[in-house]
């Protein structure tokens, strides 16, 4: 797979080529070791950030769903026909995916991060239908879920538009994320469909807001309508976190190793 940068202000990159051109080679995809691949770097940079960081300011590496990262191997434009045209290979590669996954989050706990920031693209009603989610999408990421089970702050993020709320609302997540400005629900309905929803976290609210403002204020220097709108995420938290974030642990984070995973090789 090859990407490269093409100027996007956020850092993305976009893919250039997809390894998985037919049905066939679904089969291609196959685990490997993760000592010196791109994913153990990543694990470098977590642990960094980690020991830099305060205690009470909570550390979420970004894992995108099986579901998601298959779709970076075949082209978004590719995903839905593979996964109705050839469901068996699709479903082995995810298995797969979902393994390799597994792995990384049993090593993410060596570093004592806080939870995960699980992000689901597909879960959409203009992409798939809700059978073809919970059979391509749901069946991993619940996988996925359940061994991040152990850390205290896991968040959930819904991307896109026409979305499954009612699906995303039940997984096992401290906090659910989603467009609310671009898509059903919003924050009313949203809070009644999270289970054991609480109300808008302070904060979160606080930095809408500020986002919006500064927003605004960067379109009226640019000469664009003051109100033009985007969208900024909205958390709803499952049980009313309180103001003191650190104080809404389920568990203590264990005390930082002077070990650590570079110690031994895996």
């Amino acid at each position: 797979m090859k990407d490269e940068w093409r100027g996007n202000p956020e850092g993305t990159r976009q893919y250039v080529h997809q390894p998985v051109q037919t049905a066939e080679d679904w089969q291609k995809i196959q685990l490997f070791p993760m000592k010196g691949s791109k994913l153990f770097e990543q694990l470098r940079a977590f642990e960094l950030v980690r020991k830099n960081t305060p205690d009470n300011t909570p550390v979420l590496p970004t894992i995108f769903s099986p579901l998601s990262q298959a779709k970076n191997l075949v082209g978004k434009e590719n995903l839905v026909a593979h996964l109705r045209q050839s469901p068996d290979q699709v479903l082995g590669a995810l298995q797969v995916i979902t393994d390799l996954t597994l792995e990384f989050i049993q090593l993410l706990k060596t570093i004592h991060v806080d939870g995960i920031f699980f992000a689901v693209q597909q879960a959409q009603y203009s992409l798939l239908t809700r059978e073809e989610f919970q059979k391509f999408g749901a069946a991993f990421d619940l996988q996925i879920l359940d061994a991040a089970k152990d850390f205290w702050f896991n968040l959930g993020h819904l991307h896109g538009t026409h979305v499954m709320f009612d699906e995303l609302s039940q997984y096992p997540v401290q906090v659910l994320n989603w467009h609310d400005l671009e898509t059903y629900p919003g924050l009313d309905e949203g809070k009644k469909l999270f289970p054991r929803g609480g109300g808008v976290r302070w904060a979160a609210a606080v930095a809408k807001r500020l986002h919006t403002a500064r927003l605004k204020a960067s379109r009226q220097k640019a000469g664009a309508p003051s109100n033009a709108r985007r969208a900024s995420g909205s958390f709803w938290e499952r049980d009313a976190l309180p103001r003191s974030l650190p104080q809404t642990r389920t568990f203590s984070r264990p005390a930082k190793s002077s070990k650590n995973i570079w110690d031994n090789p895996l």
